[in-house]
């Protein structure tokens, strides 16, 4: 997925991967661009649309990543944090 960018009410906004989410900064999830039932799961893990997200840490080879989500930590492929696009909270 390459990057978006958009603007509104004069700020700039560049929506991104999740996988590719720089650690310990928060981002809002934005979409899914997965199918069911992939996507179901996740959802029921709490990767909904709006939902913030902070990347705690990534395995020394970046696969898997650990993310922060409604009070607890979990871990996910890149394979599916790609799927989900985020924009950074300022």
């Amino acid at each position: 997925m390459s990057n978006v960018f958009f603007k509104k009410n004069d700020k700039i906004f560049q929506e991104i991967s999740l996988s590719d989410a720089t650690p310990q900064k928060q981002y809002v999830i934005t979409r899914c661009l997965l199918s069911n039932p992939t996507k179901l799961r996740l959802y029921e893990m709490g990767l909904t649309p709006n939902a913030t997200v902070i990347v705690t840490k990534q395995a020394p080879l970046g696969d898997p990543i650990e993310i922060q989500i409604i009070g607890y930590t979990l871990c996910i492929r890149k394979q599916q944090a790609k799927y989900f696009v985020v924009k950074e909270i300022t």
